[in-house]
């Protein structure tokens, strides 16, 4: 296991994106669009990769549970054979999707803009996945090679942008993020924080 990658902080990022999931974005997500994921590595003509019965045996499967509503977020031919990496893969985008739509709505009364939503997408599914593979010493699937690429941080969607960072920092030696949301209990608690923010911009 690569040593930057410490268990329990991979742990608590985990529950900390059930829990964030739970307490603020379910009570007010859209509902999902009935558009299917891409086939996995194992359902497609690729060397076969470890399994989600094989891999997600611990905390990660939390990730596919959360974003279980969303078609997107599964491989046409769903089954505990399916690429494991590409399953988390596909479940952090829909997450970072959801929490960028959520929260967009939230703050700003309006859509999140097509080019915001695709890098939140994009970085969140590029650093979970790099997590994942760093962690329990699973090949990284073709599928799953993407970079991240750089996300808005001006303060606009609080929630979205810190999930990427915590993960971010995860797999880097970067410094550490500090969160100014703990003591948030309520989406409007956030949307309050990114409204300060943009007073200050």
């Amino acid at each position: 296991m690569n040593p930057r990658i410490d268990p329990l902080a991979v742990h608590q990022l985990i529950g900390r994106a059930v829990y964030f999931h739970t307490l603020f974005i379910e009570p007010h997500m859209p509902a999902p669009l009935n558009v299917p994921g891409p086939r996995c590595c194992n359902h497609t003509p690729r060397n076969p990769q470890p399994t989600c019965a094989q891999a997600l045996t611990d905390a990660w499967n939390a990730l596919p549970v959360t974003a279980g509503a969303d078609p997107a977020a599964r491989c046409p031919r769903h089954s505990p054979d399916c690429c494991a990496s590409c399953r988390i893969h596909q479940a952090a985008k829909s997450i970072a999707t959801t929490w960028a739509l959520t929260e967009h709505v939230a703050h700003h009364q309006a859509p999140a803009p097509t080019p915001v939503l695709a890098a939140f997408r994009t970085a969140a599914a590029a650093h979970i996945t790099t997590a994942l593979n760093l962690h329990l010493s699973v090949p990284r699937c073709p599928a799953a090679r993407r970079t991240a690429p750089p996300t808005p941080a001006d303060g606009r969607l609080p929630l979205t942008e810190e999930l990427v960072a915590l993960w971010a920092a995860a797999t880097s030696s970067g410094t550490p993020i500090v969160s100014v949301l703990n003591h948030c209990t309520t989406l409007a608690d956030i949307t309050q924080l990114a409204t300060r923010t943009e007073t200050r911009q």
